[in-house]
Parts: C-alpha cells; structure tokens; sequence
C-alpha cells in the first residue's frame, strides 16, 4: 500500500518512510521534547539499518541521522533557568 502511494504521490519510499518516522514521533515529542528526539535519534539509526539491509537509497537517512544528532547535541545544553552553568 506504501509503494502504492509512492507511485501517485510521485516521491520515493524513502521519502515516505521517513515522514511517517517523523509524524509517528510527535507524540514523543509532545511528551518531552529531549525523549522525543532521543527516540526519533534511535529510530533513524534503525531505518539505516533497515535500508541498508533491504537495498534501499541511505542518503536521507544518514543526513536526518545526523540532524538529529546535532539537535539531541543542542538539547542536552538547555538548562531551563534552573542555574547558570551548563553540565556537559
């Protein structure tokens, strides 16, 4: 059915999978934000796997990996205003 709707949409699968990855995860997000991209992170890491081992293109996903990488990177510094230093 997904590869159906690939074809009358006119993009990938990939590109597909990787939206549904991502509106899946809202509701994660919605519930922390840091538990949210933690989960999309390791989510990501599972759609390389699964695309490398079915053949398909890993471009995207590398790139959302590693995006996804930066913004848990940028997460982990916010502090809320609870004190003034940054724990790394």
């Amino acid at each position: 059915m997904i590869d159906f709707l690939a074809q009358n949409l006119g993009v990938s699968l990939e590109i597909i999978i990787l939206i549904l990855t991502v509106i899946g995860d809202w509701i994660f997000i919605a519930v922390d934000v840091r538990l949210g991209i933690m989960m999309l992170f390791v989510m990501f890491g599972i759609e390389f796997m699964a695309f490398t081992g079915f053949g398909l293109d890993t471009t995207l996903v590398v790139y959302a990996f590693f995006g996804t990488f930066a913004l848990l990177a940028t997460t982990m510094l916010i502090t809320h205003g609870k004190n003034d230093k940054v724990i790394v």
